[in-house]
Parts: structure tokens; C-alpha cells; sequence
């Protein structure tokens, strides 16, 4: 499956993607959540306008993070026209599969909480 996503959709990923990971690196803000790594000398020079706190450095990682990847969920879910047909199908199986599996309304998630829900599995991975 990942082979083909990746012969199939990549194109489409590069199209529907690349102005949001062209503004991310544009816009060089200075995002860290591990607090070994944390460098306040950073935060002065790129994005913060006076001294900031490390618990101050992570809110704030976390509150871009979130952003962004709301960004790019949004992207992909308004892209569907562009999505191509062979993708649309595999995605209608893999949804019918999933709904088919998981069938209790509290397994639904809207795109806010899926963004949320990335971001703690992406805290969670990187600290464990």
C-alpha cells in the first residue's frame, strides 16, 4: 500500500503540499518541543520579540505545530479533485474498511481534533 501511494500520489502531494512547506521554511519561526533542546538564544533572534520562558518556547511550539498541520489536513481534504481516481478508490475501500471496523459514533473525529490527536502522537513519539 505504501508503495503505491507513494508511485501514485506523490505528484499530487508535491501540488497540493508544497506552498504550505514552502511558507513553514519561509517563515523560519523557531519551533522545539523537547526541552533538552531548547535554546532561548534562538527564540530572541527568530521569532520572539523580547526573553521568553522554555514552558513559553513549548506553548508555542506546540500552538505552530498545531497550525501547520491543521494547514496541511485542510489542504489534502479540499483537494480531493486533484486527488487522482485510482487514490479516490483505494481511499473509498480503506473508509468503507475502517467504517466497517469501527462502527460507534465516538470513533469520529473532526479535522481540529485529528490535528490535535497528530500532535500528541508526534510529542508522544518523540519522547518515548
Amino acid at each position: 500500500m505504501e508503495q503505491f501511494m507513494k508511485a501514485v500520489g506523490m505528484l499530487y502531494l508535491h501540488e497540493v503540499l508544497k506552498p504550505i512547506i514552502n511558507r513553514i521554511f519561509d517563515e523560519r519561526k523557531y519551533i522545539e518541543l523537547d526541552p533538552c533542546k531548547i535554546d532561548l538564544n534562538r527564540t530572541r533572534r527568530i521569532s520572539f520579540k523580547s526573553g521568553v520562558s522554555e514552558a513559553e518556547v513549548r506553548d508555542y511550539s506546540v500552538e505552530m505545530l498545531q497550525s501547520y498541520l491543521t494547514s496541511i489536513i485542510e489542504s489534502i481534504v479540499n483537494s480531493v479533485d486533484q486527488c487522482p481516481s485510482v487514490m479516490r478508490v483505494a481511499f473509498k475501500q480503506l473508509h468503507k474498511r475502517v467504517e466497517e471496523q469501527f462502527t460507534e459514533p465516538e470513533n469520529e473525529v473532526s479535522v481540529e481534533q485529528s490535528t490535535t490527536k497528530l500532535g500528541k502522537i508526534l510529542w508522544e513519539i518523540k519522547f518515548s
